[in-house]
């Protein structure tokens, strides 16, 4: 039988776009797909009719996470030093945001509104109508993983001792609420937390963690606790 008429077809074409792409995300209220070119310095804006590149906006060195806001409806884009907001009409960077030691974590909270930048030792939250930050927590030893909690509304931090010191204990999961922006939570889990997810089945948060071999599960419904 010839299946290479059927496995052409799986292929349709290769879109040509910056150096080492490593990060994408689709942009609902234009339609089109933003690709994260690390060694470049920029962003592909890929249009979803035609799939080819209808534009390339620079954005200093190495970027690398993306996230829509679709309270405003901007994409934003974190590298080395700031945080940028690109209008999605214009695809044009409006404003460049002040995001610490190596932003590298974008998420954005549909309960408030606000975007959670995490960099080296800080979650930042901004405000979506001003692009200004209106908080800055200290989260010791990360963040290294931020995740948003639809069934509370909060934001989840993964703090690793592991990622800057070889201590060999147990990571943290901080939770911060959603009206006040404040950590109100810290959670133990297991050793070298690196990823979270959200079941919506039954409104708990998985950590997966790497150096115990083990997920930890925490059960929002009882108070954001492991037990």
């Amino acid at each position: 039988m010839n299946t290479g008429g059927a496995w052409a077809q799986m292929i349709s074409q290769s879109i040509k776009v910056g150096e080492a792409p490593q990060n994408m995300n689709y942009n609902p209220s234009n339609g089109n797909m933003y690709v994260a070119n690390f060694n470049s310095g920029d962003i592909s804006v890929i249009d979803s009719a035609t799939n080819k590149v209808i534009s390339t906006i620079q954005v200093g060195s190495s970027p690398n996470a993306l996230e829509y806001n679709p309270s405003n409806g901007n994409m934003y884009v974190s590298n080395l030093d700031l945080v940028l907001a690109i209008d999605s009409d214009t695809n044009k960077v409006i404003q460049s945001i002040d995001a610490g030691d190596s932003p590298q974590f974008l998420k954005f909270n549909p309960s408030n509104d606000d975007v959670y930048i995490g960099n080296l030792g800080q979650v930042l939250a901004i405000d979506s109508a001003t692009n200004k930050v209106i908080s800055t927590l200290r989260i010791p030893h990360g963040p290294s993983f931020l995740k948003y909690n639809p069934s509370n509304g909060n934001i989840y931090v993964v703090s690793d001792p592991n990622s800057d010191a070889d201590t060999d204990v147990k990571g943290k999961v901080v939770v911060i609420d959603n009206a006040t922006n404040k950590v109100i939570h810290t959670i133990g889990v297991g050793k070298g937390p690196s990823f979270l997810k959200y079941n919506p089945s039954n409104g708990n948060i998985y950590v997966a963690n790497e150096n115990s071999n083990d997920v930890s599960l925490i059960i929002t419904t009882k108070t954001n606790s492991t037990s």
